[in-house]
């Protein structure tokens, strides 16, 4: 059985020190057939769920879970898969994520929720989906306290303008009871 040091740390470097047009799929199914854990979790990501998600591998992706990866493993800096992916842009990940069963009002990582990295990155068309798929426009967690203030320190106004008109309410307060609008001027100042 390989450690979590091992799997985890051979993901990392299957990712980030491959060559341009490689994805090490085969390497990634020969490492969960001699026995490596789906589920480990640790590292930047949380998991290797999380890094296959943040990194864009779909085929991996859907391999992982195929295999039993649990989708709403929490963990790492952007607190779930979904939230690796949203963080990342990667809408056909996120779709995926979606449909094989990811919380989308899972909490955790830097930006709160799946919701709070799309909205702070300017991914409209996965807040779009996260809130189609029922996504909290008014989950509190992370850094900025909710999605609003999120687009709002993003810069995103269209952002800010669609979550506002879903509900958003500029009067939720984060951890530390600042509104989206005061902890805005804040930054500024």
């Amino acid at each position: 059985m390989a450690t979590l040091g091992t799997f985890r740390s051979r993901m990392i470097f299957l990712f980030r020190g491959r060559p341009q047009g490689r994805d090490h799929l085969d390497i990634v199914k020969l490492l969960l057939e001699r026995g490596s854990d789906v589920n480990l979790t640790g590292g930047e990501h949380g998991s290797a769920l999380g890094t296959a998600a943040v990194m864009g591998k779909l085929n991996i992706v859907t391999l992982l879970l195929d295999r039993g990866a649990n989708v709403n493993l929490a963990g790492g800096k952007h607190g779930s898969a979904l939230g690796a992916a949203a963080f990342g842009g990667k809408l056909d990940i996120v779709t995926l994520l979606l449909d094989r069963g990811a919380d989308v009002n899972l909490t955790g990582g830097e930006h709160g929720s799946a919701l709070g990295a799309a909205a702070f990155w300017g991914k409209l068309d996965i807040v779009t989906l996260l809130l189609d798929r029922g996504a909290d426009v008014n989950l509190t967690g992370g850094e900025h306290g909710t999605a609003l203030s999120a687009a709002e320190f993003g810069g995103n106004p269209d952002i800010v303008t669609v979550l506002m008109d879903r509900g958003a309410s500029p009067d939720v307060t984060n951890d530390q009871c600042a509104r989206p609008r005061s902890l805005a001027d804040k930054e500024v100042h």
